[in-house]
């Protein structure tokens, strides 16, 4: 069953003056068949960032046999205020501070939402994080990057993103190192004492 998407959340009204020098620069690739999708998103390049986004989307849905998305001007005029109330009022909720749901949104800006299922995702960022490439740096690691992965499997065995992450020749911080050193940190701040940290890694199993 396919579907439509809002496209993105923007601030076109922030002006670059204000976007600090380092972040102006960011340029990483585009994914294949994905024009634009490595550009940072900026006032001007609006459009183009939103075809971006829903050209990775249903490149992704594709790939797993299902249909494409469309884009949906209502669904869009409710993202874009919602995205411009997140930035004036300083939160960053699904809900307005004065409970307005999503769909309630959606439904104020024109879309039939009556006999509709709808969902919504929000995202920050900045540098490359603001890319909407972004998660495609995550699904395909190459030599250079540091992988984080918080998640791990019961059965020891690594995920498969570690798995990409040393194959491709990264750093990689699998789950269980991450939860190691989430416990050896939380362990200082509570107890001002050093962790046990090879004693945390022994519990688990873990090689020192």
């Amino acid at each position: 069953m396919g579907g439509s998407v809002a496209g993105a959340l923007l601030l076109p009204g922030v002006q670059a003056s204000r976007v600090p020098p380092e972040v102006e620069v960011v340029r990483i690739r585009d994914a294949p068949g994905c024009p634009g999708s490595g550009e940072l998103p900026t006032p001007g390049n609006i459009s183009s960032t939103r075809t971006a986004i829903l050209c990775l989307l249903n490149r992704a849905r594709a790939e797993h046999g299902l249909a494409p998305l469309t884009r949906n001007s209502s669904l869009e005029l409710a993202s874009q205020r919602h995205s411009e109330d997140m930035a004036r009022r300083d939160f960053y909720e699904h809900d307005t501070p004065e409970g307005l749901a999503p769909i309630s949104r959606m439904a104020s800006a024109g879309y039939p939402t009556g006999t509709a299922s709808v969902g919504e995702n929000i995202h920050w960022g900045r540098d490359v994080n603001a890319t909407p490439v972004r998660d495609d740096l995550l699904v395909e690691p190459h030599a250079g990057q540091t992988v984080v992965d918080l998640a791990y499997r019961n059965d020891g065995r690594p995920t498969a993103l570690v798995a990409a992450a040393r194959a491709a020749g990264c750093e990689v911080v699998d789950g269980y190192e991450a939860l190691v050193r989430q416990g050896a940190a939380s362990f200082t701040l509570w107890t001002a004492l050093p962790a046990p940290v090879e004693a945390m890694r022994s519990a688990l199993g873990l090689a020192s």
